[in-house]
Parts: C-alpha cells; sequence; structure tokens
C-alpha cells in the first residue's frame, strides 16, 4: 500500500505521538549541529499552535502516521520545516 500525505484533518490532536516523531526523527542531530535542532525546544502544545499558523501534512502508511512536515506560505515560495520520518 502506498504512503498517503495530505493535510492533517480538522480537530486532529494527537500532538504527543507528533511530538514522538519529530523528536525520534531529529534524535540523531544532537550533538552534531551547532546551533543546536530547534526541535528539543518543541512540545503537544507549540505544535498546536506551530499548526494553526502553518498547515501541517501527515504521511500515512496503512492508517498508521510515519511522517510530518510544516508548510508555511511566503507568498512567493513555501517555507517547509520539521520534516520528520519514522527512523525505524
Amino acid at each position: 500500500m502506498p504512503v498517503e500525505v495530505a493535510p492533517a484533518r480538522s480537530g486532529f490532536q494527537d500532538w504527543e505521538l507528533v511530538l514522538t516523531l519529530v523528536t525520534e526523527a531529529f534524535e540523531y542531530q544532537k550533538d552534531r549541529i551547532d546551533p543546536p535542532s530547534s526541535a528539543d525546544k518543541l512540545n503537544a502544545t507549540s505544535l498546536a499552535q506551530k499548526a494553526r499558523d502553518e498547515c501541517l501534512l501527515l504521511a500515512q502508511l496503512d492508517s498508521e502516521i510515519v511522517g510530518c512536515v510544516f508548510a508555511r506560505d511566503q507568498v512567493t515560495s513555501i517555507y517547509v520545516g520539521k520534516l520528520a520520518v519514522w527512523p525505524r
């Protein structure tokens, strides 16, 4: 079955899952990049706010979330941030 990518549905609430996904996906960067990734500063509340300010796209395989990305319109371009895929 192919991976399906779509905007998070209205009323999406599984911010702890998205937080775990982002945290695990960015874990390999710890102690490798300077300055450190801003992923370390995220929490469930800040992710929910980020999704209100930007577009959260979720990648799903067999109804399981396997990736995410936030996108923000910048008039002539789109800023893509927090692209994360389960590292398993």
